[in-house]
């Protein structure tokens, strides 16, 4: 029982990294999983600057989106 808990725990683990990976939400998965763990005691004393790091990494995800999106439609286009 708890060989099948611990195999559905990291296959769950697995799917959502590949998911970050593709949406690339990789450095924004990396940075969150660091500064809640190793730099806690940092994010504690700068909550709205680790928060603001971490919107703008994933506001550069959303914008990557958008460019490949752009650059798909202008294939389509031309």
């Amino acid at each position: 029982m708890m060989y099948a808990v611990l195999s559905l725990g990291l296959a769950l683990l697995d799917g959502i990294v590949r998911l970050a990976q593709v949406l690339r939400l990789s450095a924004p998965l990396l940075y969150g999983a660091l500064v809640i763990t190793v730099f806690r005691p940092w994010y504690l004393a700068h909550t709205a600057l680790a928060d603001g790091i971490f919107l703008v990494l994933v506001g550069l995800a959303a914008l990557s989106w958008v460019v490949t999106l752009i650059r798909a439609v202008r294939e389509t286009i031309w």
